[in-house]
C-alpha cells in the first residue's frame, strides 16, 4: 500500500491528471487508516456493532483503493459520501452523538473540485460541483438539525467516550485538510514549474539556433529592427557584418557533415567569445553569420578583421584531422542613404560577395580611418 501511494505521488508531480489518481487513492487509504483508529476505539469501549461496521468499511476502502484510477472518480466519490452518511447515523444511534464525523462533508467539497482536471465537459463539471455543494451542505445542516430535535430521545454513553471519539475525529479531519491542501498546491506548483520550463525551452528553440546556440534569423530580424529604429530616431550608430565560411561545401564533401557541424559550432563559439556583450551574433543562414553592432562601420570592420584572423589561425581539429577554415566578411554601416534594414543587409551582402570574388579570407568594408 505504501509503495503504491509513493508511486502515485511521484506520478502526481508530473501532471494534474495523475494528481487526481493520487488524491483518490490517498483519500481511500487515509479513510482506511482513520477507520482503523475508530475500530480500536470501538473495541476499547466495547462497541461491537461499530466494531463490525469499521471492519467492513476498512475492507471496502482498501478494495476500492486497489483498483483506483481517475475514471472511477464519480463512483468513489459517491461511495465516500454514502459511507460518511452511514457512519454518522450509526455513531448517532450507538454513541448518541455524531462526534464530529459530519466535518468530513466539508472535505468532500474540495475533493470534488478535482473533477475540473478530468475529461468531462465544462457543463457537467459545473453541474457536479453545484450538486456536491448542496448535497454536502444540506447533509451537514441536516445532521445538526437531527441533533437539536432528537437529542433527548437518544441514550448517551459516558461523556468520556464522546470526547475521545470527537477529538480523534477533529484531529483526523484537520490533518486530512492540511495534507489535501499540501498535495493540491504542490501539484499546481509542479504544473506551473513544468510549464515555465517548457516555455523556456520553447522560447529558446524559437529564438536560438539549435546547432550553434547563437540567435537564429527570426530573433536577429527583431533585433535588427530595434537597433535600426534607434539609429533612425536617435542617431545611434548601427552597423552589420555578414560572414560566410569559405568553401564550406568542400569541407562537408571532404570530411563529412559531422565535421561540417563541428566547424559551425566551433566557429560560432570562437566568434561569441571575441565580441562585446552589447553586440549581437546570429547564424544568418547555412554557413553565414551576422554580427550586429551599435557602432560605426569602421569599428565593426576592425572587429570583423580580428575575428577573421582568429578563425584563420585556429586549429579546427576533428577526429584527429585538422580542417583548414577561413571566413570572408562584408561590413556595412547605416547612414543617411540607408532607408531600411533591408538596405543595410543588402549593402553588407554585396561587400561579402565582393570579398568572395577577390579571393576569400578577407574583410571588405569601411576600414579604420
Amino acid at each position: 500500500m505504501i509503495q503504491k501511494i509513493r508511486q502515485l505521488y511521484q506520478n502526481a508531480t508530473m501532471n494534474l491528471r495523475s494528481s487526481v489518481d493520487f488524491q483518490m487513492s490517498f483519500l481511500l487509504y487515509y479513510a482506511s487508516f482513520v477507520h482503523c483508529g475508530f475500530l480500536l476505539l470501538s473495541v476499547a469501549f466495547s462497541q461491537y456493532i461499530m466494531t463490525g461496521y469499521y471492519l467492513l468499511t476498512i475492507g471496502l476502502f482498501c478494495l476500492a483503493a486497489k483498483f483506483i484510477d481517475s475514471r472511477r472518480f464519480l463512483i468513489i466519490y459517491i461511495f465516500t459520501y454514502i459511507e460518511i452518511s452511514v457512519h454518522i447515523y450509526i455513531g448517532y444511534r450507538i454513541i448518541g452523538n455524531t462526534f464530529g464525523v459530519e466535518l468530513y462533508y466539508l472535505l468532500l467539497i474540495p475533493v470534488g473540485c478535482y473533477i475540473l482536471f478530468m475529461q468531462y465537459s465544462r457543463l457537467f463539471q459545473i453541474f457536479f460541483l453545484v450538486v456536491i455543494f448542496f448535497c454536502n451542505a444540506g447533509s451537514y445542516i441536516a445532521v445538526h438539525l437531527m441533533e437539536i430535535y432528537s437529542r433527548y430521545s437518544v441514550h448517551f454513553l459516558p461523556s468520556t467516550v464522546y470526547i475521545i471519539f470527537f477529538l480523534y475525529t477533529v484531529f483526523m479531519v484537520f490533518f486530512m485538510a492540511v495534507l489535501q491542501s499540501y498535495f493540491f498546491i504542490r501539484s499546481i506548483l509542479n504544473q506551473v514549474s513544468r510549464m515555465k520550463k517548457e516555455n523556456t525551452v520553447l522560447n529558446y528553440n524559437a529564438n536560438y539556433d539549435a546547432l550553434t546556440g547563437l540567435y537564429n534569423r527570426r530573433e536577429m530580424d527583431a533585433r535588427l529592427s530595434l537597433i535600426f529604429s534607434q539609429f533612425v530616431q536617435n542617431g545611434i550608430p548601427c552597423s552589420v557584418c555578414i560572414g560566410d565560411i569559405d568553401n564550406f561545401k568542400v569541407i562537408n564533401d571532404t570530411y563529412g557533415h559531422l565535421a561540417g557541424d563541428f566547424v559551425l559550432k566551433t566557429l560560432a563559439q570562437l566568434m561569441q567569445v571575441n565580441i562585446r556583450k552589447s553586440d549581437f551574433l546570429s547564424r544568418w543562414g547555412g554557413e553565414e553569420f551576422l554580427l550586429l553592432m551599435q557602432a560605426d562601420a569602421s569599428v565593426c570592420y576592425r572587429r570583423a578583421e580580428q575575428l577573421r584572423e582568429k578563425i584563420a589561425g585556429y586549429h579546427f581539429s576533428f577526429n584527429g584531422i585538422t580542417i583548414p577554415v577561413t571566413i570572408t566578411f562584408g561590413v556595412a554601416g547605416a547612414d543617411a542613404k540607408t532607408s531600411s534594414v533591408t538596405d543595410l543587409i543588402d549593402a553588407a551582402d554585396r561587400l561579402l560577395y565582393q570579398g568572395k570574388k577577390n579571393g576569400r579570407n578577407q574583410t571588405v568594408g569601411n576600414k579604420i580611418k
